[in-house]
């Protein structure tokens, strides 16, 4: 029922007034204190290959060197559909519209007036004044006037009107919002519902309306559930809804509260805002495009772009991340946002329509139905451009190299990026995590780190030492998120309280430790696997799954807390799972095998590749089925399961001759809109690049496990790792770089770790 809640003045916990503090530090111009000298010379670096399980290549044909990623524009990933068509493409940029200046009404009513009479009302004077000069200034003064009487009436006519349009539209929205409400709970709870509309309406202000609050009876049935906030997302412009505990604390129900002016709601929909009351009805309540993106994570450019419209960046979806160091394109879904109002991206005074400069542009609109969720799609395709191949390296041999690259596929590891740039790799995080050695985890996360820049290195060595937090808080850059994180634990819960302020690193960050540690798991197993059985064809014990796992209501499911029962995590079942035996071998290939990605309700194989997955409970401490009773979300980690090998899909290559290392060797999505030929081959040109482009499919056996994003993509570094029979190393490719004329390195072979020899 309707009644007021008044807050009481609980604690509030604020900023510990660092900004204050950093913000005096000053600098030089505008550079941020933590960009600047001691802080911008750390190294790049990266764990070895061998260090997270990447040993072993699927064939022993002969690689040659290349660098890879020299120029983010010479990696070009586009996403490819569940239908496979139409691939992401930037092909029409929708420029946005140009508002025309509103005129005022004292504008207007002079305009209308000169145009009746047929004189100018400003200029001239009226036909007595002609005689006199100093008549015609009065009978001009006379007349200004008249007409600013006249607009002031005719401003507070329009306002009066405007006022009392809005009430009756108000009024109108409470009747039908009522009446919907009622074909769903009864006539009772829609008057108690009107009643407390009306208190709303009749409220003058934010204050006289800011405690007043409606609780729904509890309903128990998950779809009347969602047909409600359907219904309070299209009526209920005036109020917002969660979901809480009502007045007696015993059972969860829907709660409406006003939507304020000035004030702001942290739990706020904004589906339920504004715009949703001028939505067309005929128009389908998702638009769809194209987001091309120029060295930025999704993630971010999302935030970005949501600060630019001044929308909340949680209206938007997309199907997946796309990495930062590229060009990429993606298809992306906004809820009931006008296809102008996103246009707008593409305006920038700063970049004067010059294309090329934009972070980020939108094109190719439509309107939708449904929304994209996370694995609405069947890949990415790549272009990818390998730089300084080896004179000695013959284009034939380039050609065999990719013919049995796509033949026989390349090792599906989880690359170096998921490891992290430190180090400490993230997965000996994550294992301390799982042991829960908070005091481990807080000591590897702050302790002094390879390649880190003077400064910060300075700062973990400073701490160290005198173990003094408000310093380190004070020294440690705002970019270091979970160092601030940690230290922020200490000053808040003391010093000794490792597991509280472990706990103050942000949830996904926690869960990218963990995760990191079941990569480096199956990493290990795979190189076992393929070092100690065939690299070509399945053995006995191997697994495979029974073709795509579709949504079974009745299955058991991993529950979350969406109100839409088709996003429900559907688990892997032992049923679903297919040991080879001797009987069967025949009927499978070496694409079908999988190997699990370790957790609590994972299955191992019936060899000893399974000995890989049971030393992580003897030697590495960490028990995965103790795990499910732990609520915390780093340690939610059912387990999937992962192809071993993955074959790149429509591969082709060109090799191009160039001089000059800048240029761009392959089309980006602007190259092609403005129609620019593709950069030619020069025949005596001093260095050499192959072209590839393909794509990788993501793992459809996948798309219901807890961590899609990350466990069903396949990396193209390490699809280009096969090719190359290169380490992936930073420090391999640093090497490389700093060759003027690149040299061969040891070519590694099946089982052995590049770098290692």
């Amino acid at each position: 029922m309707a009644e007021r809640s008044f807050r009481g003045g609980g604690r509030h916990r604020g900023g510990r007034g660092r900004g204050s503090f950093r913000g005096g530090r000053g600098g030089r111009g505008n550079v941020p204190w933590h960009r600047q000298e001691g802080y911008n010379d750390a190294v790049a670096s990266s764990v070895d290959e061998a260090d997270v399980g990447i040993r072993s290549f699927v064939s022993d044909v002969k690689g040659f060197n290349g660098l890879v990623k020299q120029r983010f524009s010479d990696f070009i990933v586009r996403e490819v559909p569940i239908e496979r068509t139409p691939i992401a493409r930037l092909t029409e940029l929708e420029l946005p519209v140009q508002p025309k200046k509103n005129r005022s009404v004292h504008t207007m009513l002079y305009d209308a007036i000169e145009s009746y009479l047929g004189i100018s009302c400003e200029k001239s004077t009226s036909w007595k004044a002609k005689k006199e000069n100093t008549n015609g200034e009065k009978a001009s003064s006379e007349m200004q006037g008249i007409f600013d009487v006249l607009t002031k009436r005719l401003v507070e006519k329009f306002v009066a009107n405007g006022q009392e349009g809005q009430l009756f539209a108000m009024k109108k929205d409470i009747k039908d919002f009522a009446a919907k409400i009622a074909e769903c709970v009864g006539e009772e709870d829609a008057e108690l519902l009107k009643s407390f509309l009306d208190q709303l309406v009749a409220a003058k202000s934010d204050e006289e309306k800011h405690d007043l609050v409606f609780y729904f009876q509890p309903i128990h049935v998950r779809e009347l559930r969602t047909t409600i906030h359907t219904i309070i997302r299209e009526y209920g412009r005036l109020v917002v809804a969660d979901t809480t505990a009502d007045t007696s604390g015993q059972n969860t129900v829907i709660r409406l509260r006003p939507t304020l002016k000035k004030g702001k709601r942290k739990d706020m929909d904004d589906r339920g805002s504004r715009r949703d009351s001028n939505w067309p009805h005929n128009r389908p309540d998702y638009v769809k495009f194209v987001l091309y993106k120029k060295n930025k994570e999704t993630v971010d450019a999302m935030q970005h772009i949501g600060k630019i419209l001044r929308l909340n960046d949680k209206l938007f979806s997309y199907a997946g991340t796309k990495d930062k160091r590229g060009l990429t394109t993606q298809w992306v879904t906004g809820y009931r946002i006008s296809r102008e109002t996103i246009a707008t991206i593409n305006q920038s005074k700063q970049y004067q329509k010059n294309y090329d400069q934009y972070p980020f542009l939108v094109g190719n609109f439509s309107y939708v139905k449904e929304p994209l969720t996370l694995g609405d799609l069947y890949g990415n395709q790549f272009g990818i451009v390998i730089r300084n191949i080896p004179n000695e390296i013959t284009d034939q041999e380039i050609s065999n190299a990719v013919n049995s690259w796509v033949t026989h596929g390349f090792v599906n590891y989880f690359g170096l990026q998921r490891f992290g740039t430190k180090s400490i790799p993230s997965h000996i995080v994550g294992r301390a995590f799982l042991r829960k050695d908070f005091k481990l985890v807080a000591d590897l996360i702050l302790g002094p780190k390879e390649g880190d820049a003077s400064k910060i290195k300075e700062a973990r060595v400073h701490f160290q030492q005198y173990k003094d937090v408000e310093a380190a808080l004070r020294m440690f850059p705002p970019f270091l998120v979970a160092e601030n994180a940690v230290l922020d634990g200490f000053s808040r819960f003391g010093i000794e309280s490792y597991e509280r302020a472990v706990r103050n690193i942000p949830v996904k960050l926690r869960m990218i430790y963990t995760h990191a540690y079941q990569s480096y798991v199956w990493n290990e197993a795979a190189s076992y696997r393929l070092s100690h059985y065939s690299s070509t064809k399945p053995v006995v014990g191997d697994m495979v799954l029974r073709g795509a796992i579709e949504v079974d209501p009745e299955a058991e499911v991993e529950e979350t807390k969406d109100e839409n029962p088709a996003k429900k995590r559907r688990r892997i079942m032992e049923s679903d799972i297919i040991f080879i035996t001797e009987d069967n071998i025949n009927e499978y290939s070496i694409e079908d095998v999988v190997l699990p990605v370790h957790g609590y309700t994972t299955y191992l194989p019936k060899n000893t590749v399974a000995s890989i997955y049971e030393r992580c409970t003897s030697q590495d401490g960490v028990d995965f089925k103790s795990l499910r009773r732990d609520q915390a979300p780093e340690f939610n980690l059912p387990g999937s399961y992962r192809n071993i090998i993955r074959k790149p899909e429509g591969a082709r290559h060109e090799v191009k001759r160039y001089n000059d290392e800048t240029i761009p060797l392959m089309q980006s999505e602007v190259d092609i809109m403005l129609n620019r030929p593709p950069v030619p081959s020069i025949p005596d040109g001093a260095y050499r690049a192959i072209c590839l482009e393909f794509i990788l499919r993501i793992d459809m056996t996948n798309i219901f496990c807890t961590d899609f994003n990350v466990e069903s993509s396949s990396y193209a570094t390490m699809a280009i790792r096969e090719l190359l029979k290169q380490n992936s190393s930073i420090h391999v490719q640093l090497q490389l770089n700093d060759q003027a004329k690149p040299k061969s390195i040891p070519i590694g072979r099946p089982g052995f770790s590049l770098g290692k020899n």
